[in-house]
């Protein structure tokens, strides 16, 4: 089994592990987490595998507040990787030599996931709506008979999440049903839904 390494800086310079932890992307009893790489740890310095938004993230350690600090979520590896270099550099200065490419010069730090949906966190579409906590597009459909809404999945695509709810509805209320995303698309096959399904949101 593949092992999350985490490190910080060491007294007198490099870094040491700070500790392990179960290998990303993966489930409860060991199952791998749909959309998850193969490779299940990063060589790069500060990233993991978010297994809950299905992205890469960057820690930071902060001598300060003697906590890991939450850079973002990346779709890229080498995103989070940059990210990382670049936070290091504004915490430490431009002589920081702890980094995944210290041979470059990040000026601007990639764009997180959270950033790209910041200023878009509602959907045109029936019954999709953005969910911060897994940086997905989550469905839900009202439930008439069990009077109360039911999670149907969340997905990468705001598309597959609308076809999700149209396969739904239609499973739930007919072919008839004409309150859907497509119309006059048959949708024979849901979407494949990511990751598992996510908190309740406050």
């Amino acid at each position: 089994m593949g092992m999350l390494k985490r490190w910080l800086p060491a007294s007198g310079g490099g870094t040491r592990l700070l500790h392990t932890s179960a290998a990303v992307g993966e489930q409860a009893g060991g199952e791998q987490a749909e959309g998850a790489p193969d490779r299940k740890t990063s060589s790069y310095r500060g990233v993991d595998w978010h297994k809950d938004s299905l992205a890469w993230r960057a820690w930071l350690w902060d001598p300060k507040t003697k906590r890991l600090k939450n850079i973002g979520t990346y779709t890229s590896e080498e995103d989070a990787a940059r990210a990382y270099d670049y936070a290091a550099v504004e915490m430490h200065g431009p002589e920081c030599t702890d980094r995944n490419f210290p041979d470059e010069v990040v000026s601007e730090p990639p764009v997180s996931l959270g950033d790209e949906m910041r200023e878009r966190k509602t959907s045109d579409f029936i019954g999709v709506c953005w969910h911060t906590g897994v940086l997905a597009w989550q469905v839900q459909l009202w439930d008439p008979q069990a009077k109360r809404r039911q999670h149907i999945g969340t997905y990468a695509s705001e598309e597959d999440a609308a076809r999700a709810y149209d396969y739904a509805t239609v499973k739930m209320h007919g072919p008839g049903y004409t309150k859907r995303n497509f119309p006059d698309e048959v949708i024979s096959e849901p979407p494949a839904a990511r990751g598992r399904k996510p908190r309740r949101e406050r």
